[in-house]
C-alpha cells in the first residue's frame, strides 16, 4: 500500500483531504496530517512515505524548506505542493527540489486525485523494476560459479583472443586474472602415449 503524508496549516483543508479522496479504495494509506514542515519531518523520519501533500505557506517550516530537506535526505519521496494564487511564483522555486507537481487553491479533488494516482502509478512500476532487477542479480549470482568455468574453459579454444575483450569478460564475471602476461598450453596424449604439445 502507498503512504501518504498531508501538510497544511489550515485543519479543514487537511481534514477535507483525508476524508474526501477515498484514498483507502485506491491502496493509498494516509500515515499522518500535520500542520507544519517540523511535525511533518518527525513522521518522515520515523515512518517514510511515498508521496507528501504539503501546503507553501506554513508557521515553523514552509513548504519550500520541507521540499528541500526531503529531496536532501529522501530523495525517493515525491511531493506536491499545494499553493495559493499570491505565493505560485515562490512555489515554482521548489522544482529544484524535483517537486512532482504544484496546484493552485483551491484545488478540485478530482485533480488532486489523480495527481496522486498518477504517482503512486510510478512509485509501483518502480517497485516493480527493482524487484525485477533484484531477482536478475540473485540469479546472476547463483550462475556465476559455472558461467567463470565455461568461460575459462573457452579461453582455451581462442586462437588470438582479444585482449581487452577477455578482460572485459573476466570483470564482468568478477575473475580475477589479468591479461598481460597470460598464455594457454593444451597437452593431449598421443597414440604412442606421448604427450604432445600445443
Amino acid at each position: 500500500m502507498i503512504k501518504m503524508l498531508i501538510v497544511d496549516d489550515e485543519e479543514i483543508i487537511r481534514e477535507g483531504i483525508c476524508l474526501a479522496g477515498d484514498w483507502a479504495e485506491h491502496d493509498i494509506e494516509v500515515i499522518g496530517s500535520v500542520e507544519n514542515g517540523v511535525k511533518a519531518i518527525e513522521i518522515i523520519e520515523t515512518n517514510k512515505p511515498d508521496i507528501i501533500l504539503t501546503d507553501v505557506v506554513m508557521p515553523e517550516m514552509d513548504g519550500i524548506e520541507l521540499s528541500r530537506m526531503v529531496y536532501e535526505k529522501f530523495p525517493g519521496i515525491r511531493i506536491i505542493l499545494l499553493s495559493g494564487y499570491n505565493d505560485f511564483q515562490y512555489a515554482r522555486s521548489a522544482l529544484e527540489f524535483k517537486v512532482c507537481n504544484y496546484l493552485l487553491k483551491p484545488a478540485k479533488l478530482e485533480v488532486l486525485q489523480a495527481e496522486v494516482l498518477k504517482l503512486k502509478i510510478e512509485i509501483e512500476l518502480e517497485a516493480e523494476k527493482r524487484l525485477r532487477n533484484e531477482l536478475m542479480a540473485q540469479k546472476l549470482e547463483k550462475s556465476l560459479p559455472l558461467l567463470r568455468e565455461q568461460y575459462l574453459n573457452q579461453l582455451i579454444y581462442y586462437d588470438s583472443p582479444d585482449c581487452d575483450k577477455v578482460q572485459n569478460e573476466l570483470d564482468y564475471l568478477e575473475i580475477e586474472l589479468s591479461t598481460d602476461n597470460i598464455g594457454v598450453m593444451a597437452l593431449q596424449p598421443g597414440n604412442n602415449s606421448r604427450m604432445e604439445l600445443y
